[in-house]
């Protein structure tokens, strides 16, 4: 017995590597020839980072190994058998048969949690009790074949009620219907951006199902691809499907009732969506409207009922109350632009207590025109109420400094109780912006020419008239728009910044930093409202930084790019997303124009290398790495070469010698960032250059 101790001084940890050999097999590692046993044992405490181990078995003809322990973190570490014909990465303990010579890789990042005993001979002919050869070649994301529902409607439920799906899962399943094929979802609980749900549709495109986007229709045939990662289980999901055939629920009764919300997560619907909703009530059916924010000419929800279908108006306060059920509500959006959507309380048997078309006067003619002429005059000002309302709701420009102050006249006496207050004022002066500065004064204008956006928690006084809202700050004005809708110039800007167009990450010089203008540090900041706030104030960049720091600038030529992950630090306004780091700023292009390319540039695969020495390690990233984030960043800081070690690592260099060349299936560890590409192997690169 060989035993070999590697000691980690910094953290007092201590690895036992134990390599048991027949007398037979024993000589200087790492050849080993004959036949032996191949033991590998390691514990969480006595783990160091980045250790790299290989054997070799130097057989003439055929290796026969068969394992009597396996125990891989396919997440952290990775094993596999280069071969005369290629690599097989390990990831269950098979009994197998490969022409020799061979040798075993095995690398990890500490976490303790692989074991394995291989047994292994020189053999002239496989055994006859061996089971199927080994493949050839190998990767983790293979996955069995697709699993056929059959029949008109079904039910899948994955991985089953009360069950947790597992890591690094893959399952396919394959709905044969050719018409439109109904969905309903009964549970939707799967990691976000991590796992993976995404169904190919007849159209010939792919449709991804994340937590607020659920698909009620797609047009068949179906096939249902999932894909976990290594970390964190989810409980799956579970629909019931119909072929043809809608999935309508039971009858409901009188007096029964329910809500429609959508969308049910998230502050906004996604685009290229489909949902409907059923309410099976035989009786009439009354609607009671809560929100509803829908892009006007190109977002459509339609009402379908007993004598017809209704198409929903523009503003929500001319929406229709009562229709004869039963009722289905189909809602589809475009391309661009997402909104808040809408929700709406229904009863069963409450709607026939109203009838537009019967009138119920017993009056003469004077008294139906006196009648007439107060309902006009309560219409009126129901619509003047419900158009300050909207205003209040939907055109919210944000937070803005009040110094100099821009708006020219202070409404009345200078008090407003309410935001709808002072929007009510300035609109009867007929002005075109209201604002609301320290919690009580209301101000009015028709320009903004001199306005310096800020971040929205700088307005944080609460309203004289109701704490609930907020009127401005110290020296900060809530702004309104009083055009109906935000003006067509900023509504455009809007449009243009919508999704986020990313640029990158980028470190900090020690003599500036990446961008050059702090717009505000807010402990609700988000990456939208740091691009909403430099885009108004004119800049061409926006970057989150530290978390709390947004800045603004028109250019990042100087700063040093690095790979995406370095800028991880969750935005402490929504924690889904990201705001760069310490001295580490995630840029935004405000313009079109500025945005990172959508397609890679062009590169060329140099091959595989063996300690290439290409002498900057660029970053480490053991989620993000990929072909196209080493190559930007290398390209961007100026080298001529980029090169993929070991999964998470990027390598930069201006030099590459012909002479480190080796075989390029010597470069097949699977990219952290990206499964299906190769990020090179231990002490190999992937080397790449411009095209």
């Amino acid at each position: 017995t060989v035993s070999v101790l590697y000691w980690c001084s910094l953290k007092e940890m201590l690895l036992l590597v134990t390599l048991s050999l027949s007398t037979a097999a024993m000589v200087t590692h790492p050849r080993l020839r004959n036949a032996g046993v191949i033991e590998y044992l390691a514990s969480t405490d006595a783990t160091p980072r980045y250790l790299r181990k290989e054997w070799r078995m130097d057989c003439p003809s055929l290796v026969h190994f068969e394992w009597d322990k396996f125990e891989l973190d396919g997440g952290h570490d990775f094993l596999a058998i280069h071969h005369a014909e290629g690599t097989y990465e390990v990831t269950a303990g098979t009994v197998g048969t490969l022409e020799g010579p061979i040798s075993l890789e095995f690398s990890t990042e500490g976490s303790g949690r692989s074991s394995f005993r291989l047994h292994w001979s020189c053999v002239a002919a496989p055994p006859a009790s061996l089971l199927p050869a080994l493949p050839r070649s190998s990767s983790s994301s293979s996955s069995s074949p697709a699993t056929v529902l059959s029949g008109r409607n079904g039910e899948l439920d994955y991985p089953g009620s009360g069950a947790v799906y597992k890591n690094n899962a893959r399952a396919e399943w394959e709905i044969g219907c050719t018409e439109r094929v109904y969905l309903s979802w009964k549970r939707f609980d799967m990691e976000d951006k991590f796992d993976t749900l995404r169904i190919k549709h007849g159209r010939g495109e792919t449709y991804e199902v994340t937590g607020r986007s659920q698909a009620s229709v797609l047009q068949g045939p179906l096939v249902l691809a999932f894909t976990s990662d290594y970390a964190v289980q989810k409980t799956g999901f579970s629909f019931r499907w119909s072929c043809g055939e809608e999935i309508v629920p039971p009858a409901v009764g009188e007096g029964a009732t329910g809500w429609i919300k959508y969308p049910e997560q998230g502050e906004v619907y996604p685009n290229n969506d489909h949902r409907e909703w059923h309410v099976n009530c035989r009786d009439s059916v009354e609607l009671a409207w809560e929100t509803f924010d829908v892009e006007d000419g190109y977002d459509f929800l339609r009402i379908h009922h007993r004598h017809g279908t209704y198409e929903t108006p523009r503003w929500w306060w001319d929406l229709d109350t009562v229709f004869q059920g039963p009722l289905k509500f189909v809602f589809v959006s475009d391309s661009d632009i997402a909104m808040e959507g809408f929700s709406v309380r229904w009863t069963c048997g409450k709607g026939d207590k109203e009838d537009k078309n019967k009138n119920k006067s017993e009056g003469g003619a004077e008294a139906e025109t006196e009648k007439q002429i107060r309902q006009d005059a309560e219409e009126k000002e129901l619509a003047k109420k419900r158009a300050v309302e909207a205003v209040v709701h939907r055109d919210h420009l944000g937070c803005f400094k009040a110094e100099p102050m821009f708006l020219t006249e202070q409404a009345g006496k200078g008090t407003a109780e309410t935001p709808a207050e002072c929007v009510s004022t300035c609109t009867d002066m007929e002005y075109d912006y209201a604002g609301l500065l320290e919690g009580k004064e209301c101000w009015c204008g028709h320009g903004t020419e001199k306005s310096v956006k800020t971040a929205t928690a700088e307005c944080d006084m609460q309203c004289s008239g109701d704490s609930g809202e907020r009127c401005g700050g110290r020296s900060r004005l809530s702004l309104y728009s009083l055009q109906g809708t935000v003006e067509e110039e900023e509504e455009k800007k809007k449009q243009e910044a919508t999704p986020l167009l990313r640029v990158g990450c980028f470190k900090e010089k020690e003599t500036a930093k990446v961008l050059n203008r702090l717009a505000y540090s807010s402990g609700s900041n988000t990456a939208e409202e740091c691009v909403s706030a430099c885009l108004w104030n004119g800049f061409q960049y926006a970057g989150v930084e530290a978390g709390e720091e947004c800045w603004c600038g028109d250019g990042v030529a100087g700063a040093e790019r690095t790979a995406t992950t370095e800028c991880d630090l969750p935005c402490p306004g929504d924690e889904s997303q990201w705001c760069g780091d310490g001295h580490r700023s995630l840029v935004f292009a405000t313009d079109k124009s500025k945005a990172a390319p959508t397609t890679a540039p062009a590169v060329k695969f140099e091959g595989c290398h063996a300690y290439s020495e290409l002498p900057v390690l660029a970053y480490r990233s053991r989620k993000g790495n990929t072909v196209e984030e080493c190559t930007a960043t290398c390209f961007h800081n100026g080298y001529t070469y980029a090169g993929l070690q070991y999964r998470s690592e990027c390598w930069c260099g201006n030099s590459l010698s012909s002479n480190t060349k080796v075989a390029d299936n010597m470069c097949r560890m699977p990219c952290s960032g990206d499964s299906s590409q190769s990020c090179g192997g231990a002490h190999r690169d992937s080397v790449y250059s411009k095209a």
